[in-house]
């Protein structure tokens, strides 16, 4: 059974992808000069999802990893790159 779900929309119609706790999804989204990245994943505090910003289509900047968040069902939790645990 599918853990996640990733979705994407633009000019078409849009689609969806199914993935277990151990698939580590990801999505990206990005202009000419700049973009975002997310992976999720799983561990034993529950689910998460990495961002990352990158250069774009361009690739003038290099990945860069921007902060983790999670969600306990009440609330979000973000942790930036300085204070995350296993910072990539």
């Amino acid at each position: 059974m599918a853990h996640f779900m990733t979705g994407c929309r633009g000019s078409r119609q849009g689609v969806t992808r199914l993935a277990g706790k151990d698939s580590a999804p990801s999505a990206f989204v990005q202009g000419w000069d700049s973009g975002v990245e997310i992976i999720g994943g799983n561990d034993a505090d529950g689910d998460y999802f990495e961002v990352y910003g990158n250069g774009g289509s361009n690739g003038r900047l290099p990945r860069a990893y921007i902060g983790r968040l999670r969600g306990d069902g009440e609330g979000f939790k973000f942790t930036p790159y300085q204070d995350a645990k296993g910072a990539a």
